[in-house]
């Protein structure tokens, strides 16, 4: 499972039933030798997901202008 960092701290707070589902269902799908390392892992892409997507809605995005920047200063595209 890849991790995600993240460094901004938001509400992550999910209705319970929606939390216990997915966590059952991550238990079933976890493989014979996963570890609490995975579990942990899976838990930080979540909150990173979650995060991403209440930045999102609040408007706190990268401009495309800003994105061509970036990219520009590492020699990334056209």
């Amino acid at each position: 499972m890849a991790r995600e960092e993240h460094t901004m701290a938001v509400s992550t707070e999910e209705p319970v039933l929606e939390l216990r589902q997915e966590v059952h269902a991550l238990a079933e799908r976890l493989p014979e030798s996963a570890t609490w390392g995975d579990v942990l892992e899976y838990a930080r892409y979540r909150m990173a997901v979650q995060e991403g997507l209440a930045a999102a809605k609040r408007g706190e995005f990268a401009s495309e202008d800003d994105m061509r920047s970036l990219y520009a200063k590492f020699g990334i595209g056209s």
